[in-house]
């Protein structure tokens, strides 16, 4: 537990990355990636804008953004709707106009479907209208009109075909159907399916035994199919006529179930198509009216048009083409649909490039619909227009340019202009999904764009839809008032009304033909936005982690949010500039992390504190009992205000040690009973205590009449000499006012010794571990327990060393008495008497002390007979004294034995 503190917080905080980085992982923050995805957008265009105004009303109309200066949207909005048509679509004739007009135009990029021919509008609603505006409605021939009708509107689609063609700067995008995942063994499945109508259809023995006899007609084509005769039954060939092609699908995975192995021989079963197709020669329109379905693929397609090119003229390809070119109106032949559908999947091939059939994580179409023939044959390229929003929130951050159409790689609006202006071919394509496309460019150079696992780049958005690029009306366009010379235009259709609205990280509702001019500005300036790798944000989850998480737990409750937050804000900023520079970094992940980090530090950071103050109440309460009954309680609540001030444990200090205790204690004890005896010396101990306490003395222990205390601990002070010494006189007077009460209590008279000694101590917990007390011990305990002994000899009450006495600066009246070595001891002490206050003089004691140190001097001189004089004359002054006569004692001894002649003068005390 005591190693917990110091790794739990970066315990906890690892905790918190990993969770962090696995919730990111599995997209559990992808929606809050997106909304600071777009925040970070939002500040970019705000100084981006601010930027903007700024150099414009300063002159400088030097560029501030990444932008293509060629781009200009051309918008076919509410005017435009209402002066050329009046109604959607608008009539070819204003899209004639257009290319027409601005034939000089670098690229004209439609965001608009043309896979429709024009009489695919609704006839009957016009034949309606005509009908109404004539004079005479009975004489109106409603079928003769319906065929003029369709052959004006196929008029207008030949001749905008005819201007496109001319101007060679249109791309007509593709329209497709349930873009998703990847399903290329469906498809080719569906392919195989129509290749046995090809075979039936191809063989007029074999269509003639199906309407007369049918069983064989199944098992011969079923052989042809490479399938068991025993496989073949009205169910497979019930769905070989299931024009829906989901009950076609599920239908053939039923067939199939539980045999893999035939159903890989029949999508594996290649090269059929042109063989089958040799025969084709040889049919007549009418076999037109049979071939339900049998121009809908495109092997078909493509077998055909090989047919055409070694024998041109004599084909069911030719004859077919021929009648849709001369009249449009033999499209409402159902089989002639699908040979215009094959047609323009023909047509389609030379525009994109194969890429095999290999599954990966491209989008996917099984439908595409390319514009009309015409059209389709004048494009500079062919693209699709889907713009994928996010599931999420439905808003457009990326962009797709390229998906998987069939065995085909289409590219997008934006892909196929940037294509189209740099010189490169589908073919000088290279994709490795999750890196890069790679662009091999006419000059020999390389142009990587960086995509993901879905051919997909993150759109770099210059600005708002009405802020950013040149916009023109395509009415005024249409009509010349203006060119678009070498402009790169995209026309778009932004009419109230119009459903190709949605949401943008900058707007909440704008139309998509500004993302494929946003992507097409990503791509031409090479401005690209790149996701940062999983090392860097895994490196910025954690670097916000630890900031967060270490500001909560090491700074003060005041800076500690400011510091988060500031770091907080100093990632967000970072994040934009660096998304400036080219790189998103991850914002969600970082600052969740970072939050939960600060929160959990804070939550432990708090427990830690409320630990901490229980642990400190406890050991306030452990010092409030350890000490109350030793200490004044001033002193205990010093303590008790900073524990910190004594170690429990042990610690060395400089103190004042105290001993007392009562002269001839046994004898007296002796003389009285047991009760008595402690009732006097109760309160004995109490009246000496109670200064001792009073001089914020720490009250060690009582040994029988003898108390044992220190000055200046626990907690260490610079006077405890001084109050030492304080204690010491006032106990002396104490028990002056003891003895009278015990005087008329009738109880022995009692007097007090006291030995004082300054010098180091250990003082801490001591004892087992049973029981503990807080006391101290040392050299420095025992000599002033000695002390207090050495008043015996000297007849004195306070005996304090003379360490003691430096440190009391002349605050007392002392005497030096002598210097001794106690027993056990080697080194000398000088000992003084302590008298009383230095202010305190009373009559005749300075003449005292004077005669007396005046002695002591003589003594130690080895003059004898000249000390024993002074001592005479001080004892003189107080003859009470007994420390002159001890010395006269001395004096008589050293005259009669006088000692070595080394000797020192210090005196061996031989008894404790």
């Amino acid at each position: 537990m005591k190693s917990l503190p110091k790794a739990a917080p970066f315990l906890l905080l690892g905790g918190i990355v990993l969770l962090t980085y696995g919730a990111a992982r599995w997209g559990w923050l992808t929606r809050l990636e997106n909304v600071t995805y777009d925040i970070r957008f939002a500040i970019k265009d705000y100084f981006s804008l601010t930027a903007l105004l700024n150099r414009h009303q300063e002159g400088d109309e030097g560029d501030v953004s990444q932008q293509d200066k060629r781009i200009v949207f051309c918008n076919i909005d509410d005017a435009a709707l209402e002066e050329l048509g009046g109604q959607w679509p608008l009539p070819r004739k204003a899209y004639l106009d257009f290319l027409n007009h601005q034939s000089r135009a670098h690229l004209i990029l439609f965001d608009i479907l043309f896979h429709e021919y024009s009489e695919s509008v609704d006839i009957d609603r016009q034949l309606d209208e005509l009908q109404t505006s004539l004079t005479e409605p009975s004489g109106f021939k409603r079928d003769e009109a319906a065929w003029r009708i369709r052959k004006t509107l196929a008029g207008a689609d030949d001749a905008l075909a005819q201007s496109a063609a001319q101007a060679r700067n249109a791309v007509f995008p593709a329209f497709l159907w349930e873009v998703n995942a990847s399903g290329l063994a469906m498809e080719q499945l569906k392919s195989r399916i129509r290749q046995a109508h090809l075979i039936l259809l191809s063989d007029p023995s074999l269509y003639a035994k199906w309407s007369e006899r049918p069983k064989l007609a199944r098992l011969e084509l079923a052989q042809r199919l490479g399938l068991e005769t025993s496989r073949v039954d009205d169910q497979f060939m019930d769905l070989l006529e299931d024009e829906d092609e989901r009950n076609l699908l599920a239908k053939i995975e039923l067939f199939f179930q539980g045999n893999e192995e035939k159903m890989l021989n029949f999508l594996v079963d290649e090269g059929r198509d042109g063989e089958i197709l040799r025969s084709f020669s040889e049919f007549t329109p009418v076999h037109l009216k049979r071939a339900r379905g049998l121009m809908q693929s495109r092997e078909t397609a493509q077998a055909l048009y090989e047919l055409h090119e070694s024998q041109p003229g004599s084909s069911l390809f030719d004859l077919a083409k021929g009648y849709l070119v001369q009249d449009r109106q033999l499209l409402s032949d159902p089989s002639l649909r699908h040979l215009d559908k094959a047609l323009r999947d023909l047509y389609t091939q030379r525009h994109l490039r194969k890429i095999g059939s290999g599954e990966n994580g491209l989008p996917f179409s099984h439908k595409i619909y390319p514009p009309i023939l015409g059209l389709l044959e004048a494009s500079r390229g062919l693209c699709h227009v889907t713009v994928t929003p996010d599931p999420l929130d439905g808003k457009v951050r990326q962009y797709n340019l390229v998906i998987q159409a069939g065995d085909r790689l289409l590219p997008s609006l934006a892909l196929s202009a940037l294509l189209l202006d740099l010189g490169v071919t589908m073919d000088q394509v290279h994709l490795d999904p999750g890196r890069a496309l790679t662009l091999d460019l006419p000059d020999g150079s390389r142009r990587v764009i960086p995509i993901d696992e879905s051919g997909r780049i993150y759109i770099n958005w210059q600005g708002r839809w009405k802020s950013t690029y040149r916009h023109t009306s395509f009415a005024e366009a249409s009509r010349g008032k203006f060119s678009l010379h070498a402009k790169i235009v995209f026309v778009g259709m932004t009419a109230t009304g119009t459903q190709d609205l949605n949401p943008t990280p900058l707007e909440a509702r704008v139309p998509m033909v500004i993302s494929h001019a946003n992507a097409f500005n990503t791509l031409s300036t090479q401005n690209f936005l790149i996701p940062a790798g999983r090392a860097t944000s895994l490196g910025c989850l954690m670097g916000a982690c630890l900031f967060s998480g270490l500001s909560a737990y090491l700074l003060s409750r005041f800076w500690n949010p400011l510091s988060a937050l500031a770091g907080f804000a100093a990632y967000i900023i970072g994040s934009v500039v660096t998304m400036e520079q080219g790189v998103i970094l991850p914002v969600a992940a970082p600052l969740t992390g970072g939050l939960l980090s600060y929160l959990l530090m804070l939550a432990y950071r708090t427990w830690m504190e409320t630990l901490r103050l229980h642990q400190e109440k406890e050991r306030t309460e452990h010092l409030s009992r350890t000490f109350s009954s030793y200490l004044n309680p001033v002193v205990v609540q010093e303590i008790l205000k900073d524990p910190n001030n004594i170690k429990l444990g042990g610690q060395n200090l400089e103190a004042t040690i105290f001993f007392s205790d009562i002269a001839g204690f046994t004898s007296i004890a002796e003389t009285l009973s047991t009760a008595r005896l402690v009732a006097l010396l109760n309160m004995y101990l109490t009246e000496m205590s109670v200064e001792i306490l009073r001089h914020d003395g720490f009250l060690d222990k009582y040994i029988g009449d003898c108390i044992m205390a220190g000055f200046g601990i626990p907690i260490a002070t610079s006077n405890h000499a001084v109050q030492a010494c304080l204690a010491a006189l006032a106990n002396q007077r104490r028990a002056a006012g003891l003895r009278q009460k015990f005087h008329l209590m009738k109880a022995p008279e009692i007097h007090v010794r006291i030995g004082i000694h300054t010098g180091p101590v250990i003082c801490g917990n001591m004892g087992s571990e049973k029981r503990l007390d807080y006391t101290m011990v040392g050299d420095s305990v025992n000599l002033a327990s000695r002390l207090e002994g050495v008043n015996k000899v000297y007849g004195t009450g306070i005996i304090i060393s003379e360490t003691t006495a430096r440190l009391t600066e002349g605050r007392f009246r002392t005497r030096r008495l002598d210097r001794i070595r106690v027993r056990g001891k080697k080194e000398a002490y000088d000992i003084l008497e302590l008298r009383g206050m230095a202010d305190e003089i009373p009559d005749g004691e300075k003449q005292f002390l004077e005669r007396f140190h005046e002695g002591l001097d003589r003594f130690r001189d080895r003059d004898w007979p000249l000390a024993a004089q002074h001592f005479h004359a001080a004892f003189a002054l107080q003859p009470t004294d007994a420390t002159c006569l001890l010395y006269l004692e001395r004096c008589r001894e050293n005259t009669d034995r006088p000692p070595e002649a080394n000797w020192d003068g210090v005196h061996e005390i031989r008894s404790k």
